[in-house]
C-alpha cells in the first residue's frame, strides 16, 4: 500500500495537527485504502467468458468422471478459496511457462478471489451431472425390448 500525502505549508499554523494539518491528512488517506483492502468481491454478476472457462473446467470434470471427488474436494476448501488464488499467483511465473492458455489460469485465479467462484463451479459441474444423468435415463426409455 502506498500513500501520497504532500505536506503544504502556506503560513504559519498550517501544519499544525489539529485542522487540515499533515497527521489528519494522513489518517485520511490510510483510511480510503484500508476501506478497500479487504474487499474481495468484485460486484456484479460473472461475466461471460468466466462462465465459459467455468463450463470448460466442469466439462473436463466429467469427462474425467470425477464429479464425486471434486465436488468433495471443492466443497471442503471453499473457505480458502482465496488462500488458493493467491497460491495460484504465487506459482503463476512456473505453471504459464507449461500451459496453452496462460490467460486462462490468470481468469481462474480471479474466479478463485470471487467469494461466489467455488460456488458457481460446483454449480456448473452439479448441472451438468444432473443433465448427463436425464440423458441416459430417457435413452434407457427408448431402448426396445
Amino acid at each position: 500500500m502506498v500513500v501520497t500525502v504532500t505536506a503544504e505549508r502556506s503560513g504559519a499554523g498550517s501544519g499544525s495537527p489539529g485542522r487540515g494539518g499533515f497527521i489528519p491528512r494522513l489518517l485520511q488517506a490510510a483510511r480510503a485504502e484500508l476501506a478497500r483492502a479487504f474487499a474481495v468481491q468484485p460486484p456484479g454478476p460473472l461475466e461471460q467468458q468466466d462462465r465459459e472457462l467455468l463450463e470448460r473446467v466442469a466439462r473436463a470434470v466429467r469427462r474425467r468422471r470425477m464429479q464425486a471427488p471434486a465436488v468433495l474436494f471443492l466443497e471442503s476448501v471453499k473457505p480458502l478459496g482465496f488462500v488458493g488464488s493467491q497460491a495460484m499467483w504465487f506459482l503463476r511465473p512456473f505453471a504459464t511457462a507449461v500451459l496453452r492458455r496462460p490467460a486462462d489460469y490468470d481468469r481462474f485465479a480471479r474466479l478463485l478471489e470471487r467469494r461466489d467462484g467455488i460456488e458457481a463451479l460446483l454449480e456448473r459441474i452439479e448441472a451438468g451431472d444432473a443433465d448427463e444423468g436425464r440423458d441416459e435415463g430417457s435413452a434407457e426409455g427408448e431402448v426396445e425390448p
